[in-house]
């Protein structure tokens, strides 16, 4: 199961680049406010194989490729 909070279709039409949730974290030690972690992953749709690439806070949780 693909849990995601935003997709992106690369351009080899092949390979979904997501972020995927894993847990909240306080914004800043103390606060009551809490942001969500997220790996950035990617899922080849032929091989069905999910790799994570990055993991950390989302600051800027809009993905986009380049050509």
């Amino acid at each position: 199961m693909l849990t995601a909070q935003k997709l992106l279709w690369l351009p080899d039409g092949r390979t979904l680049l997501y972020l995927r949730p894993v847990a909240t974290a306080p914004l800043a030690p103390g606060s009551p406010h809490n942001v969500w972690t997220a790996q950035l992953a990617a899922f080849d749709l032929a091989t069905h194989k999910d790799t994570a690439l990055t993991t950390g806070l989302v600051l800027n949780d809009e993905l986009s490729s380049c050509p």
